[in-house]
């Protein structure tokens, strides 16, 4: 009886080992579960950053082309009324000039 009651004592030392090593070993499978989870997220917040700050360049890129094509018209509209304003201005002083020679003419004619 004794040599039974040691026989089962041991048996239920070994199960109670088995299930403190299962324990652990569940515990283990959590612990690098959650590493594994803590890491994905990592990456997809690190994914998810680098997307927005793709988008901003990209927006950014865009609002500059934009600003560099209205700057250039305005340059070329500058030109253009530049010289319209030149064309005015030599078309006003041949028209004078002539004006001065024709008055200049009757003058002398009387």
């Amino acid at each position: 009886a004794v040599a039974k009651k040691a026989e089962e004592e041991r048996f239920a030392r070994e199960a109670a080992g088995e299930e403190r090593v299962q324990r652990e070993m569940i515990d283990a499978t959590r612990k690098a579960e959650d590493k594994l989870l803590f890491r994905e997220a990592d990456e997809a917040a690190s994914f998810a950053q680098e997307a927005v700050q793709n988008t901003e360049e990209e927006h950014l890129q865009r609002e500059m082309v934009e600003a560099v094509r209205i700057t250039e018209e305005k340059r070329v509209q500058c030109e253009v009324i530049g010289a319209t304003r030149t064309a005015e201005e030599e078309r006003l002083a041949r028209e004078a000039e002539k004006a001065a020679k024709k008055a200049e003419e009757q003058r002398l004619q009387h």
